[in-house]
């Protein structure tokens, strides 16, 4: 009798030759074919989609295009049509991503001409697990399943983490640039923070974006489900109260760093806290390989990933502590994270309009405002003021009462409110468009400034918004 994954994996192999076989005529140009070398049956865990969907998503297209059709989204497999007809300098490019690590090595990039024909690399691939060559070893059987299986993982896992440090430092910069902020360092103003600057925030960025993911993904997995006892089951997970500690451990450690960078300066605790818990929610959800092939063809494959990790977030810390008495962050972390939800919402959906009858003297040529690539960051920069903006106005931000008790919380409140009922930053029934012209960019951009001075006079903060919106920044990325 022959299996069921063996005929599943052979359906996908004849409609990937299909598809190709549809591009090809239809284009008429050659194609990339982009899948990965996973050996056993499980091809599609939330890990290997992780993996190779960031890949996809930044695979340089200087000589290629993604085919975005709708029918071509097959689990693993990825085509693009070449806009560069230089099929010898392609195909070095191409061997040199599957080359230049080990993540490139679970790579199969295939690249045919427009008559179908496979170019060859002109030589056979090495084994993962020793010199000879790949289908040598395949041949002879010279490595167990078990021993292909925890090399593939490892490396899943490294690559992983090296994408979670990676844009962790890099979300942590964008919410540090994000300027103006009220009561927080940004690139114009220290705000209330008389031992705070950008460059320390930056040295504490760069420690604790190396730390924790580290700590968190070369942990030892090989008894990580016993240990832990995660389970997933009716659509819940269950994890034990030494899954927390662990998460717990590494975020001390973390601080300890941060601390030691800083010369004792608070610079991203809340941060780290979020951070720890998501990213070992993440870490748990790779562990756990659960089949992804929702996710793999559902579009908004970044939400499902964000609101099955804010739920696993929640039964980490429910074992811990009482709903009722918390607050803060461990109150949101209780809640499943809405603010960061509120974050993601905002920077994935929002899109800013401007209106196309204005146009500045700043333009030399008469392309519209917006379209020029200097003021694209500025766009980037606004959006990520709206999102901040949409979570400062609810969040109860502990950084806030600190400094200025409820009454300081409840007056940043009701001023952000009156900015963005002033500017509708919001969107009505699922429309996500804001327009703006640049006058009206111009006086919001004030206002907050203004704001920005009165709670530096009152020595208010808004840091929890800050790491709400970095953590919503590296959401959309990942």
């Amino acid at each position: 009798m022959i299996n069921n994954n063996l005929i599943k994996i052979l359906k996908e192999k004849e409609e990937r030759v299909n598809m190709r076989t549809l591009f090809l005529s239809k284009y008429k140009s050659p194609i990339i074919q982009i899948t990965m070398n996973i050996p056993g049956e499980n091809k599609n865990s939330f890990l290997i989609s992780f993996c190779f969907n960031y890949f996809i998503k930044h695979f340089d297209k200087k000589f290629c295009k993604l085919i975005k059709e709708k029918k071509c989204e097959l689990k693993i497999t990825k085509f693009f049509v070449c806009t560069n007809k230089n099929l010898n300098e392609i195909k070095k490019e191409l061997i040199h991503i599957e080359e230049k690590n080990d993540f490139g090595r679970l790579l199969d990039i295939d690249l045919f001409d427009e008559k179908g024909k496979k170019i060859s690399r002109g030589y056979n691939r090495k084994c993962l697990l020793c010199d000879k060559e790949a289908f040598v070893c395949a041949k002879n059987k010279a490595h167990s399943y078990n021993e292909l299986q925890k090399k593939v993982n490892a490396i899943l896992l490294n690559e992983a983490k090296n994408i979670i440090s990676k844009e962790m430092y890099n979300a942590l910069l964008k919410e540090l640039y994000t300027t103006p902020k009220l009561g927080c360092v940004s690139k114009t103003s220290n705000g209330s923070h008389k031992d705070l600057n950008i460059d320390i925030l930056k040295k504490s960025a760069k420690v604790i974006s190396s730390i924790i993911p580290k700590k968190i993904f070369e942990s030892d997995t090989s008894s990580f489900s016993t240990k832990y006892k995660l389970i997933y089951s009716n659509n819940k997970y269950f994890i034990n109260k030494e899954y927390f500690l662990f998460l717990q451990k590494v975020g001390l450690e973390a601080e300890y760093e941060m601390y030691k960078k800083t010369k004792n300066i608070n610079t991203h605790k809340g941060a780290i806290y979020i951070f720890c818990i998501l990213i070992g929610s993440l870490f748990f959800l790779f562990n756990l390989k659960i089949d992804d092939e929702y996710a793999f063809y559902n579009k908004n494959k970044q939400e499902i990933l964000l609101n099955i990790l804010c739920n696993i977030s929640k039964y980490i810390a429910t074992p811990v502590f009482d709903f009722d008495k918390e607050i803060g962050v461990k109150k949101e972390n209780l809640l499943g994270f809405p603010h960061i939800k509120i974050a993601f919402d905002v920077l994935s959906k929002c899109n800013i309009i401007f209106d196309e009858a204005i146009i500045k003297e700043k333009m030399t040529n008469e392309k519209v405002y917006i379209e020029n690539k200097k003021y694209k960051k500025e766009l980037e920069n606004l959006k990520q003021i709206i999102a901040y903006l949409h979570i400062t106005k609810s969040l109860y931000d502990t950084t806030t009462i600190h400094r200025g008790g409820k009454s300081g919380l409840a007056y940043v409140q009701n001023e952000v409110k009156k900015i963005i009922q002033k500017y509708e930053l919001f969107h009505k029934q699922n429309n996500y468009n804001i327009t703006f012209d640049i006058e009206k960019y111009e006086n919001l951009i004030k206002d907050i400034n203004i704001l920005n001075d009165k709670m530096i006079e009152k020595n208010l903060t808004t840091g929890g918004g800050c790491d709400v919106l970095c953590i919503g920044m590296l959401c959309t990325v990942t």
